[in-house]
């Protein structure tokens, strides 16, 4: 298994985008036991909502909300907390 962790802020529109590269890129490599983990720290923009809908069409995607804006220590910890 492999946990792809990739902290978001404000990315809205490239989110969709970022998951099927990671994907494909995974798989075109010859690992399909994965998993993406989102952290969104305090997005103002559609950020959560766009998460919620891509992880509604493919279960690997996971998501932490802080709800705040944090350092990396904290962020990096609160992902690796999500990891399976």
């Amino acid at each position: 298994m492999i946990s792809v962790i990739s902290p978001i802020f404000n990315e809205e529109d490239s989110l969709r985008n970022l998951c099927e590269r990671i994907g494909k890129t995974l798989v075109a490599i010859g690992e399909e036991d994965y998993e993406i983990l989102l952290v969104d720290n305090g997005s103002h923009d559609g950020s959560l909502e766009t998460i919620k809908l891509l992880r509604e069409q493919d279960k690997i995607l996971h998501v932490k909300v802080i709800s705040s804006r944090v350092g990396i220590v904290k962020r990096e910890s609160a992902l690796c907390s999500v990891c399976r």
